[in-house]
């Protein structure tokens, strides 16, 4: 046989096989016997091949794919190809049918400088102009590609936003993408160490949302936020009742449909200031919906959190606390300037009671966590928000 494979992997969410040598006449039927034993053992997995050995593949290998396409599974990505297999997966046009990504280089990060640290991964200085930020293992590389091209396509609506380079493999098994080092302080940082720049900088802070949110989004580019909330519902079912889980997919559905950008984690912390210019890094959050889904994710650390917890928000968001409370009275009173002071109200109240929502989702977005915080956020959902529904059905009119 002219082809190996192995299973190099496999998760709770995918298989992973990995190809060495030539996907052709010759290999392709013991091939596709291979893989359809294993995909029959591991039934609602993805398929991810490996094909960082392939050195050919022919139309009988293309033929074998697209036969476990139809009768298997779509969920099926291709990576590590190398030029020249990449090349016959574009001129056949299947890169249209097929997540592909070329072998990427690979990168050490043993003597880097560790320089931050997030909900998905690390941030290291990989060199004068350029950081890596590796993600944790847990985090799928179609996730990482998918921040990847969503970052380039919010330059390319010309919005400031930090520049992506590769994704790149970690030595350690891990992977990344390559940024450039802005090389200066974020937003939060600046104002706690200059409360004067409070004003100036505010103003841009609202005037960028306002900024997004009049911004169309691609939906072929940028999910749909409701899409992204009910998939974390998906990974709740163990902590709410089928009546509970019932009652926050109709709050989220009720949500009326917008076709503009979402940040979906607008903080503080989560831009850089260059040159007195904000500059949005963190982008893999980005996309389209309604702009209550941005203001309660908003809410949820500059409202909730500080009044909860007002030491760790200060922790969390690098800033001052009393600057925390007044950024978010600027955000909030600037964008619904046009308002009366009655319905600036109204829909405050409903941005800070749907802020909730985000506490609902703690199991799928703060795994790792202690255990009596997760229990806390989803009692939280349970006994604050959950009640309530009702009476936010119907009632986000703006």
């Amino acid at each position: 046989m002219s082809l190996k494979m192995t299973v190099s992997n496999s998760t709770d969410r995918e298989l992973t096989i990995s190809f060495e040598g030539k996907f052709d006449s010759l290999s392709a039927q013991e091939a596709q016997s291979f893989i359809v034993e294993k995909l029959e053992a591991a039934p609602g997995k993805s398929l991810v091949l490996n094909y960082k050995g392939l050195s050919l593949v022919t139309s009988a290998g293309l033929r074998v794919l697209m036969d476990l396409r139809r009768k298997y599974t779509k969920d099926i990505s291709i990576q590590n190809a190398s030029e020249a297999v990449s090349k016959v997966f574009e001129d056949t046009g299947l890169t249209q049918v097929f997540s592909l990504t070329k072998d990427m280089r690979t990168v050490s990060i043993d003597n880097l400088k560790k320089i931050g640290q997030g909900a998905n991964g690390e941030v290291f200085r990989l060199s004068q102009d350029t950081i890596i930020k590796v993600f944790y293992p847990r985090i799928r590389l179609s996730e990482i590609e998918r921040e990847q091209r969503i970052s380039r396509s919010v330059i390319l609506a010309d919005l400031p936003a930090v520049i992506p380079y590769d994704t790149v493999r970690v030595e350690d098994g891990r992977y990344g993408i390559v940024f450039e080092l802005l090389g200066e302080k974020t937003l939060s940082e600046t104002i706690a160490e200059d409360p004067s720049a409070f004003e100036p900088l505010m103003k841009q802070y609202l005037q960028l949302l306002k900024d997004i949110h009049s911004t169309e989004g691609d939906p072929s580019v940028f999910p749909l936020t409701k899409d992204i909330y009910q998939g974390f519902l998906d990974e709740c079912v163990d902590w709410y009742t089928p009546e509970e889980l019932q009652a926050l997919r109709d709050l989220i559905d009720s949500v009326p449909d917008r076709g503009v950008m979402l940040h979906g984690d607008y903080h503080p912390n989560n831009l850089m200031v260059l040159r007195d210019e904000l500059i949005m890094i963190d982008l893999g959050d980005f996309s389209i919906g309604h702009p209550v889904f941005d203001f309660l994710t908003t809410a949820a650390t500059q409202v909730n959190l500080v009044e909860m917890n007002p030491d760790y928000a200060e922790i969390h968001t690098r800033m001052p606390r009393e600057y925390i409370r007044k950024g978010w009275r600027y955000l909030f009173d600037g964008y619904f300037a046009d308002r009366t002071g009655a319905d600036r109200s109204r829909i405050e109240s409903q941005i800070r009671l749907m802020s909730k929502l985000k506490a609902s989702f703690c199991p799928a977005i703060a795994k790792g966590v202690p255990d009596e915080v997760m229990q806390a956020s989803v009692n939280d959902a349970k006994q604050n928000l959950i009640p309530r529904i009702p009476e936010l059905i119907g009632a986000i009119d703006w």
